[in-house]
């Protein structure tokens, strides 16, 4: 059995159908013709460009997350050591709780008639 191709017919290109409003068709074939080229080409630019052009986007955005996230982490990170400084400065400006020596307490032995 054998098959046919058509001439258009390649293994690297791909037929695509769609729907375009009657308006812009017209005003897409009248530029084709005035330019002497065919649509398949512009429309191949036109895929291209935004095919790049959408690609640099999502690379921008890549970049723009990945950058606010360093930032969000450092910040974090900041934070972090800011809290821990902040409480070993306190930490470090309390005293210890005095340990009672007997000494400190001198006990005096009165009766309770010096209490009134």
């Amino acid at each position: 059995m054998s098959q046919t191709h058509s001439l258009n017919f390649s293994h690297n290109h791909t037929l695509i159908n769609f729907n375009i409003p009657n308006y812009l068709k017209k005003n897409f074939d009248n530029l084709v013709k005035f330019k002497r080229v065919s649509r398949t080409s512009i429309l191949n630019q036109l895929i291209d460009r935004y095919v790049r052009f959408e690609l640099e986007q999502i690379e921008k955005d890549d970049r723009i997350n990945s950058l606010m996230s360093d930032v969000e982490k450092r910040n974090q990170n900041t934070l972090k050591t800011q809290i821990k400084k902040t409480v070993k400065e306190i930490k470090e400006d309390e005293e210890p709780p005095m340990v009672p020596y007997q000494t400190d307490q001198i006990i005096k032995r009165s009766s309770w008639e010096d209490s009134y």
